[in-house]
């Protein structure tokens, strides 16, 4: 009796986990519909973030961040890109990759001397302009000389840093021309918008795990990988402050004192891939390997870059025609203290600003000490006479597409200031004072003076 019983107790209790158990199976199955449904809309929103028209954007910082836009092959825009992309498998010619560019290479003919790069110290290359003597630099540089294309390879291969960058036609005229005539470079000349004026075909061949400092150019950069193997990383034009870069006058000009947080993450490039690098995006380029990497690069300058210095002309000094009181230097630079806020309020909204403060912060330590500056007050007349031109000035400006306008400021802003510093200062000395009055005289956080530029720029907003 007693196991029929316990036989009884022992099927009822497994009815009741089975019950249970059946009970939870609608919950189950429903978890698992969400979970699906939730997986699909992650896709779905990861897939058009991935997919957004990037003919669209206008503004780089609106590029997507998380990764840079991959292409199998170079698709057609109706202009050219403000965000980066590459291109995989560019070139599909075994004739001009691998092995077989650098024996190109090696036979070219080339001019009686080649001038190539070779590194002191370290692996990253800082470019160094030596027609730029303004302001104190130094190069680690040493600058080497080559008899030939094979010679120069072979240099490259055998040194701990080594690179030639630049037109290639300084390597070898006969390969420029084999380059330039060949369909990929013709297709690679069509990455750039229609009113960018094209430059020399460019040929770059670094070392093994040498590297590029972290810099922008003012050019439009369709840069095709021959050979070896190369990592690419890459910031908008709306991140440069984070970089700090050295201003126009220096000797380093355009490369980074701070080698700043890359938000997208890094591109390596293969043999016959490629990567579009719009003008003002910072990027650091290197050789990920052993192997040397040779690449050719098409470049073009856009059109703001070629009207950039007829207007700075034009606008710049205009006011000194006015001649209704003598132009002493507290005069000028009383003016100039509204006129060059002005400029960068009208021209550049609310960035304006910034854009000044980061202006004056890129002389920071330039000089060992920074002479004191004064800052006038201008008078009625005056105020109105350079807001008229800074009117002008900024319309004249108007039409510059936004990742560059902050960019051709600061070249602007040195001409403006330039003759502020008294005539006595040469060099460093003369930066830094400029700078100075740009950081007390044009900014709201100043020394004021008496007179308040917030005020007059920003009649509406109070003060906190």
């Amino acid at each position: 009796m007693g196991s029929s019983r316990q036989k009884r107790n022992s099927v009822a209790a497994q009815n009741a986990v089975n019950a249970r158990r059946d009970a939870w199976k609608p919950v189950a199955a429903r978890c698992a519909v969400g979970v699906l449904v939730l997986a699909v809309a992650v896709a779905k929103v990861t897939h058009k973030r991935h997919d957004v028209d990037m003919s669209t954007i206008t503004e780089s910082r609106h590029c997507p961040r998380d990764r840079i836009k991959e292409y199998r092959h170079r698709p057609t825009f109706v202009r050219a890109l403000v965000c980066p992309y590459v291109v995989r498998g560019f070139v599909a010619d075994a004739a001009w990759l691998g092995s077989a560019f650098l024996k190109r290479l090696e036979r070219a003919a080339g001019p009686p001397s080649i001038e190539y790069d070779e590194l002191g110290r370290g692996n990253v290359f800082t470019y160094y302009d030596r027609n730029m003597q303004h302001l104190p630099a130094t190069s680690s540089h040493a600058r080497k000389v080559a008899t030939s294309p094979r010679h120069l390879l072979s240099a490259i291969r055998k040194s701990k840093a080594a690179r030639f960058g630049g037109p290639a036609r300084a390597v070898s005229p006969p390969l420029v021309a084999e380059i330039d005539a060949t369909a990929w470079a013709a297709e690679a000349r069509t990455t750039w918008d229609v009113g960018d004026t094209p430059r020399l075909t460019g040929l770059w061949v670094g070392g093994k795990n040498t590297s590029s400092a972290s810099h922008f150019d003012l050019f439009a950069n369709f840069h095709v990988l021959l050979s070896g193997t190369k990592s690419v990383r890459l910031a908008p034009p709306s991140g440069h402050a984070s970089f700090n870069f050295y201003p126009a006058p220096h000797p380093h000009a355009r490369q980074a004192r701070v080698d700043a947080h890359f938000e997208a993450a890094g591109v390596l490039l293969h043999e016959g891939d490629a990567v579009y690098v719009p003008s003002g995006w910072v990027h650091r380029v290197g050789v990920a390997g052993t192997a040397p990497a040779a690449a050719a690069s098409f470049t073009a300058t856009p059109p703001e870059f070629h009207a950039f210095e007829g207007l700075v002309r034009a606008h710049a000094a205009a006011f000194f025609a006015d001649t209704s009181r003598p132009w002493s230097r507290e005069r000028e630079s009383a003016v100039k203290r509204v006129f060059l806020p002005a400029v960068a309020h009208f021209w550049l909204g609310a960035a304006g600003q910034t854009v000044l403060q980061d202006y004056a912060r890129a002389y920071d330590g330039v000089a060992r000490a920074v002479p004191d500056v004064e800052c006038p007050v201008p008078s009625a007349a005056d105020i109105q006479l350079a807001l008229a031109h800074a009117k002008a000035a900024a319309a004249a400006f108007q039409w510059f597409r936004v990742d560059l306008a902050r960019l051709f400021f600061g070249p602007f802003a040195d001409t403006v200031v330039q003759r502020v510093a008294h005539p006595a200062l040469q060099g460093a000395p003369r930066w830094a004072a400029s700078a100075a009055f740009v950081r007390e005289c044009c900014t709201f956080e100043g020394n004021s003076g008496g007179f308040s530029l917030r005020a007059l720029l920003e009649p509406d907003i109070k003060p906190d």
